[in-house]
Parts: C-alpha cells; sequence; structure tokens
C-alpha cells in the first residue's frame, strides 16, 4: 500500500508517496517556487492535496501585476511528474485584493475544493472556498464561508479538507464575541461545494475573567474521515486556567462534537504549526514543533478520541505535516534541523501506530542507491524556472 503526504515548508511545495509492500521504494516530488514558469511570481506557499491514485494539486499566490490565488494541477506523482493544466486563477470575492494562506483538498475524483483568505485595503475581510473539478473549471460559485470581523491584526488562518465523496469542511479562525480573542470555527460544505448547516463554534468560549493577552486560538488545521467526520487541530490557550498548548476536538459528520476538547501536547516549550491526519478507521495523529526544544512531535489517539500514546519527539526540526493511510501507517514529514551552516534538509518519518518507527527519509540523496532527478537541472540549482524533482531510494 502507499502513503500520501504533501504541504508546504517555507518556498517549497511537496509530496511524497511511501510504498511498504515489495519491492520497496519511496517517491519524492518536490516542487519549489522560487522563480515559477510563465512569468507568475510567488508571494506566499500554499498547500498541496493529492487523491489515492497519486493525483496532485498544489496551491500558491503569486501572479504578474495584480497578484492572485493560483492552482496549479498535477499527473500521478507516482509517475513523473507533469503539469496537466496551466495555471487556473482563482477571482477574488469579496475583497480587492488577492486571497492568501490557500489550502486545497482533493476528493476521490480528483476534483478539488480550495479556501483562502481574502482581503481588501491590506485587512482580511472573508473566507472563501470555491468547488472545482478534475480539469481546473469551476463546479459552482465561489461560497463566501464567513465575512471577517473587522480587526487589525493579519492574524487569519483558513484550511480544508476534502471526503472521498466529495463532502469538505473548512476551519479558520476570527475574533469571538467577546474579549476581541480569536476563535476557531468551522463551516460544511457538500459534494457541490456549497455550505450546510451553520457555522461551528469549535473553540469553546472563554470567560471574562479568564482572559488574558495571550489568550486566543490560532493555526488551525483540519482532517477527514472516510465517513465525514473530522477533527480539528489548533494552536492557543483556552483561558488562564488552561495551558498555551495544541487543541483537539472531534466532530461527528454532521457537525455535532464528540466528547471535550483536549490538549495533545505536554510541557512549555512553545508549541507551534499543529497539523493532523485521520486514518481510514478513525485513528488520528496529531504533530506540532516547538521552539524550545526544536523538536518535531506526535501523539496518536484512538478512534474514540482517547490517547494511544504519550507525545514523541520525531527528530528535530520545525513545520511538520503529517498522513495517515491504512492500517496504521502514518508519515510525518518537516525540516530537518534548522537552517544554520547548511544543516536543514527535507526529511520525514514513517511509523505504524501507535509509534512504531518503519522506516526514515532524507530527501537529499544519502547514498549510491539513492537518486534524485530534476526536470531543470540539479537538485539545488534551481535558477531554470520551476523545478520538479524525484526521489527514489531502492532496496531489497
Amino acid at each position: 500500500m502507499n502513503v500520501i503526504v504533501g504541504g508546504p515548508l517555507g518556498t517549497i511545495l511537496f509530496c511524497i508517496a511511501i510504498s511498504v509492500t515489495p519491492p520497496k521504494a519511496v517517491l519524492a516530488e518536490v516542487i519549489t517556487f522560487d522563480m515559477p514558469p510563465s512569468g507568475f511570481t510567488p508571494v506566499a506557499v500554499g498547500g498541496v492535496a493529492v487523491d489515492n491514485k497519486g493525483n496532485a494539486i498544489v496551491t500558491w499566490t503569486g501572479g504578474t501585476g495584480a497578484h492572485a490565488v493560483n492552482a496549479l494541477l498535477a499527473k500521478p506523482i507516482l509517475s513523473k511528474l507533469s503539469i496537466v493544466t496551466k495555471p487556473v486563477k482563482i477571482p477574488t470575492v469579496v475583497g480587492n485584493q488577492p486571497g492568501w494562506r490557500a489550502n486545497v483538498g482533493m476528493d476521490s475524483s480528483g476534483a478539488w475544493v480550495i479556501s483562502w483568505v481574502e482581503y481588501a485595503h491590506d485587512l482580511p475581510v472573508a473566507i472563501i472556498a470555491r468547488r472545482y473539478d478534475q480539469t481546473g473549471k469551476p463546479v459552482r460559485a465561489a461560497e463566501v464561508i464567513s465575512q471577517l470581523k473587522p480587526d487589525m491584526r493579519d492574524s487569519r488562518q483558513a484550511d480544508v479538507a476534502v471526503v472521498r465523496d466529495g463532502r469538505s469542511v473548512v476551519v479558520w479562525n476570527d475574533l469571538a464575541d467577546q474579549n476581541s480573542r480569536l476563535a476557531i470555527y468551522a463551516r460544511r460544505l457538500d459534494s457541490s461545494g456549497a455550505s450546510v448547516g451553520s457555522t461551528i463554534r469549535v473553540s469553546p468560549p472563554i470567560p471574562e475573567a479568564e482572559s488574558d493577552s495571550v489568550v486566543g486560538s490560532e493555526e488551525p488545521r483540519v482532517a477527514v474521515d472516510t465517513k465525514g467526520g473530522f477533527v480539528v487541530v489548533w494552536i492557543g490557550r483556552l483561558g488562564t486556567s488552561n495551558p498555551y498548548g495544541i487543541y483537539v476536538q472531534r466532530f461527528m459528520s454532521d457537525g455535532t462534537p464528540l466528547g471535550k476538547w483536549q490538549v495533545a501536547n505536554k510541557g512549555s516549550g512553545l508549541p507551534g504549526s499543529p497539523d493532523v491526519a485521520v486514518g481510514t478507521d478513525g485513528r488520528f495523529v496529531v504533530v506540532w514543533d516547538e521552539a524550545i526544544n526544536k523538536n518535531i512531535w506526535a501523539r496518536p489517539f484512538n478512534a474514540d478520541g482517547t490517547p494511544a500514546a504519550e507525545p514523541f519527539a520525531v527528530v528535530v526540526g520545525h513545520r511538520p505535516v503529517v498522513a495517515m493511510g491504512a492500517d496504521g501507517l502514518f508519515v510525518v514529514v518537516g525540516t530537518w534541523g534548522f537552517a544554520t551552516a547548511g544543516s536543514s534538509q527535507l526529511g520525514g518519518d514513517l511509523f505504524k501506530f501507535p509509534k512504531e518507527p518503519v522506516d526514515s527519509i532524507a530527501i537529499t540523496p544519502q547514498s549510491t542507491n539513492e537518486t534524485l532527478e530534476c526536470r531543470n537541472g540539479s537538485a539545488w540549482d534551481l535558477g531554470s524556472g520551476l523545478a520538479r524533482c524525484r526521489w527514489q531510494r531502492k532496496e531489497g
């Protein structure tokens, strides 16, 4: 079977597919937007999504002149990566500036849903989502998920996850009704991309007596299971009596909360950059990094939401993403080390649930049985345009 993961790391977007059945092989597609084609200038890296066939969709903010959110379709990543359409410009809806922090999810048919934060006069004004088919054509008009409350802080984020049948969930943060603190919200969409039901408050209300300058919620991420249930993670502090940490809340497919929120991490290591992946059986894994100990951490949870193990350190690094396949296999990918003296590299680790190590991946070739092929020059000589690289390790 394969485990597939994709996500942004700095100015790099990547897709990794890991085959754990003989003959064993690991393929990684690395896409960098240092010098994109056709005059598109990148402004902010977005996200990557893949379906169970290996088709990929890439998003970023960029453009010539007036910037716009763009989406890029790609062929299966298990073969040579190639562009199947020209970049799709995603038009603005309620703002006069392009969307930022665009994320994307893909269903089993290859259709995809993109969500973004839209701006007007340099301020975030709305969360938008829109569904496109496999060829990059819009299925329906863009959906205004939420009009954002006026605020001078540029701290809005949005994320989207798509069920195999096309339903999706969008999460974001916005000012709560009280205390002027950021809270996490969610909205469900049907398979056509239309909103279903009302807005869901994910993070709980914070009493006035529990509010201070560091209370609030940011960096929401969402993952869905095969039936439409979803798990939301975020960083923040839910009142002065609760720690600053990585929070988790589970939901049924109709948006009903499953139990109370819980804290995934332990200690006071200044956690950040959370991500979450849900397996086909409902088990899920939460990952994050910590600024003090400089580790990427992971914590597995059973399908009923109970922790399957204590948090464990994956590797020294930052900005992790996680994907989970069948049979409890999951892969945690991030930037290993830190960008000092050339010590930083893209890599990942494969585990068997709950925390059994299976394999370790270094995207930079480490031996003669590892190869890295790029369309434009060598792996890290990217001056000739958009570089698309494939890394493979042969074993046995």
